[in-house]
């Protein structure tokens, strides 16, 4: 990746094609998004997402220099357009403007298009560059910047410049950017939105689970049934009071996952239908709605991430167990949520397992309390590490397009 000029004979085309610019309502603000990597654009739709709950009005525009179109459309469902953008010139530029108006850009990482900058300025639009860091730059203005070069009049046009390392913010002055602009911040990465549960039915089912190991199997496939059931009959010989939590990927397959339990002499109850967890319970079984499980997250300090035996399935994220407490183990399918299975094995918090045989070794064991708490403790502060960020820059917008509605009212 560099910051540089992007030029293609290729013509620009947008991912999605819902007749996008009639949708807008007369006067609607629209936030831009650019991203030029996957973990960048999934940082800035965790940002949008967050947007959206406080001001639900707002539109939100995603464009992307790839050619994967499919792909940017799974990262940014919750966008309302979602742009391709093939090259940098002044005819697609200005159709895109026109499209959207945006109220304010977010831009993340290098690739700076200097046409499509530069016709931001009749629209008075506030612009921010997130995530600048050193790998980003051409090796050539790591330490001094060509005068022919664009970059810096590009670069100029952002109102705030975010980098995150010394190295970067360094180059950004040689270059002749203000250090007033500048600010070294934590990395841009989507930050996790677990799913709540009241605390009193938190404090009751501690009660009824009364100390004993647990673990959760959570976005179980069919196929991924047996060797979750099988995993746990074989830790249940090292650890007879462990109890398993499975939650089924679609909940119409729990009657399924009933008669699997009971074909496998476990004993078992369906907490969904108000079942009860005793002293001889084995096996929970539980429907999965949103606050199920939150609930059993926060109750389980192991958490198997199913949906990665099974192939084809894409995976499953991560982030929302590792940000609630719990180890976080997996099998090898883990599709687009790559990036946050790495992040946690970097930090020691997760664990990949093969077979019913590997899993049942790994929730052995961390069924000792300090290596699960470990583990617990270093994915949450994984996963949390870009909270502070996004919270800064949800109120950085806010506050731009408070300002900038307040102009218009006075003009």
């Amino acid at each position: 990746m560099s910051i540089r000029l992007r030029r293609s004979d290729r013509a620009g085309q947008r991912a999605d094609d819902p007749e996008m610019g009639e949708a807008l309502p007369s006067g609607a603000e629209v936030v831009w998004l650019h991203g030029n990597s996957t973990e960048r654009r999934a940082g800035l739709c965790d940002l949008g997402a967050r947007l959206r709950v406080l001001r639900p009005d707002l539109r939100i525009v995603m464009t992307a220099w790839s050619k994967n179109a499919k792909r940017i459309n799974h990262l940014c469902r919750g966008c309302d357009g979602v742009e391709q953008v093939l090259r940098d010139n002044a005819q697609d530029a200005q159709a895109f403007l026109k499209r959207w108006s945006p109220s304010i850009c977010l831009w993340a990482g290098g690739d700076v298009m200097p046409t499509l900058l530069d016709r931001t300025r009749a629209q008075a639009m506030d612009m921010l560059l997130l995530d600048l860091g050193s790998n980003d730059l051409p090796r050539a203005a790591r330490r001094r910047w060509f005068l022919t070069d664009p970059g810096p009049q590009a670069l100029d046009r952002f109102d705030d410049i975010m980098v995150t390392d010394t190295e970067a913010r360094d180059a950004m002055r040689r270059l002749g950017i203000s250090s007033s602009k500048i600010d070294v911040t934590a990395p841009l990465r989507a930050t996790a939105m677990p799913p709540g549960c009241p605390q009193a039915v938190l404090a009751e089912t501690a009660d009824m689970i009364a100390g004993r190991p647990v673990w959760l199997a959570v976005h179980a496939q069919r196929s991924e049934f047996r060797p979750i059931l099988d995993a746990h009959r074989h830790a249940l010989r090292l650890a007879p009071r462990l109890m398993l939590v499975v939650i089924p990927d679609q909940p119409t397959d729990i009657v399924e996952l009933e008669r699997r339990v009971a074909l496998s002499g476990l004993s078992h109850v369906n907490w969904s239908d108000g079942g009860e967890i005793e002293t001889h319970t084995q096996v929970v079984i539980s429907e999965g709605g949103p606050t199920e499980i939150g609930l059993w997250y926060r109750s389980a300090p192991i958490a198997f991430i199913a949906s990665s035996f099974a192939s084809g399935t894409g995976g499953r994220d991560p982030e929302p167990a590792a940000a609630l407490g719990s180890a976080v183990i997996h099998g090898p399918n883990i599709g687009l949520h790559r990036p946050s299975y790495e992040l946690l094995r970097r930090a020691g918090a997760a664990r990949m397992v093969l077979d019913a045989r590997t899993l049942a070794d790994a929730v052995t064991t961390l069924t000792a309390p300090d290596i699960a708490a470990r583990m617990a403790l270093a994915g949450w502060q994984a996963v949390t590490e870009g909270a502070p960020l996004m919270d800064r820059l949800i109120d950085m917008v806010l506050d731009r397009l408070d300002r900038r509605k307040v102009a218009h009212a006075r003009a």
